[in-house]
This record gives structure tokens, C-alpha cells and sequence, in this order.
């Protein structure tokens, strides 16, 4: 089996669920000579996995028991894989062997193996619930830092003198405050800025071109010269 390619042409969660399907042992670098990563397999199942911030094995974790070691080391590859899987472009490489890896791309992960590996297709469920969870998040707090602040209250009616009484003198000021949203904060920046000063301008980079649409027309409503690009490629051109 040979598996060779870019990630821009293939993605990362495409590939794992072949490797799954094939129940081929071996591994997958990531990048030339691995310097992304790489993620190892055991008849399918996923053993090990590691990116350039994944650090070296503890040497004390050998001596905790099986169960606590496997749960350690299942917590490090989630690690690994939730920012491997966010690659969008990359080399990859996926290499067939007769037994379970131990020395990949000059890393010694012998003492990094599951002793039972993880069934890919849960893995990548958990991995894509994840994905998920973070983009609602996002999404939710985009929708926040661009509500509309409430209208302000009115001040209240003056109260009419009873009879004989003496006239009580007006606040001098509100009786009340209202919180600074950021929303206000940028209108009060838009409205300082000298007239006929040159816009600013903002670079939109996303694949979906639903979230494009909605922050470009809120930046363009606060004065700003919106400019859009659906991949970072095209971004820097």
C-alpha cells in the first residue's frame, strides 16, 4: 500500500479513515522527514501520535499501572491529532510495515505505544464533535461582539412640586450608567477619525463563504474596506 500526497488534496481525517478500512500497519508522516508529526497504526488502530509540541514520554509514567499509562497516553495523542487534523496543507506519506513501529522519523516512540490502539472512527468522531463545538463557540461569541448595544433608557419625568413646597434644584447629571459594549466603543472610534482620512482596512480569511458574507458587511458598516480570500494562499497573494 502507498499513500503519498498533500492534505490540500487529501485531508488528514480522509486519510486515517483508509488507513482504518485497510487495517494496515505502519505510519503516517506528516511533512518532510515528519516535522508536522506522524501517527502510528497497528492493524488500523491508531497506537501513537505526536507534532512538534508533543513532549518526550515522562520516564516515571513506565512505572504507573497499564490502565492509568494507556489513559495518559490516550490524553497525548488526542493532543496531537486535534492540531494535525486542523492542517490544511503538507506533505504526507503513509508507510507499510510488518510490525508496529517503534522508531519514527528519528523519535523513539517505543515507550509512546498503546498497548491497545484506538478504533479510529470513534476517534475521529470525538475529534470532529470537537471541531464542532469549537466553531459554535466561535460563532456564538462573534454573534456577541457584534450585537447592536440596547437603546438608551429614557431620563426620568420631573416630578411636579406639591403645593407650598420649595422647588428642588435638577440633577446635575444621569442618575444611571450604561456599560461600553465594543460595538459602541468602534462607533465612538469611527465617528473621532478625521473626515476624508482613508478607510482601514481588514483581511477576511475563511472557507465558508456564509461567514465571509456576515463579517464583512458588519466591518463594512463600522467604515471599514473589507477584503475577502478563502484560503490562506490566496491570502498572501
Amino acid at each position: 500500500m502507498s499513500l503519498t500526497g498533500n492534505l490540500e488534496d487529501l485531508p488528514l481525517l480522509d486519510i486515517l479513515q483508509i488507513v482504518s478500512f485497510s487495517k494496515k500497519t505502519g505510519y503516517l508522516a506528516i511533512g518532510p522527514e515528519a516535522t508536522f508529526g506522524a501517527i502510528v497504526f497497528d492493524a488500523g488502530f491508531v497506537v501513537c501520535a505526536f507534532n512538534p509540541r508533543t513532549p518526550p514520554l515522562d520516564p516515571r509514567a513506565a512505572a504507573l499501572p497499564p490502565a492509568k499509562r494507556d489513559m495518559l497516553l490516550k490524553g497525548r495523542i488526542e493532543m496531537a491529532l486535534q492540531e494535525l487534523i486542523r492542517l490544511r496543507d503538507g506533505e504526507f506519506n503513509f508507510s507499510l510495515t510488518d510490525r508496529t513501529p517503534t522508531f519514527v522519523a528519528g523519535r523513539d516512540v517505543a515507550g509512546e505505544l498503546l498497548s491497545e490502539g484506538i478504533n479510529a472512527q470513534a476517534l475521529l468522531l470525538d475529534l470532529a464533535r470537537g471541531m464542532d463545538e469549537d466553531r459554535r463557540d466561535s460563532s456564538a461569541a462573534l454573534a456577541v461582539s457584534f450585537a447592536e448595544p440596547p437603546p438608551p433608557e429614557p431620563p426620568p419625568l420631573p416630578k411636579k412640586p406639591r403645593p407650598g413646597a420649595e422647588p428642588t434644584a435638577a440633577p446635575a447629571g444621569p442618575t444611571s450608567t450604561m456599560p461600553i459594549t465594543p460595538a459602541m466603543r468602534a462607533a465612538a472610534t469611527a465617528s473621532a477619525a478625521p473626515r476624508g482620512a482613508p478607510p482601514k482596512t481588514v483581511l477576511l480569511v475563511d472557507d465558508e463563504d456564509e461567514v465571509r458574507r456576515i463579517l464583512g458587511e458588519h466591518f463594512g458598516r463600522g467604515g471599514y474596506s473589507v477584503v475577502e480570500a478563502a484560503e490562506p494562499e490566496a491570502a498572501r497573494a
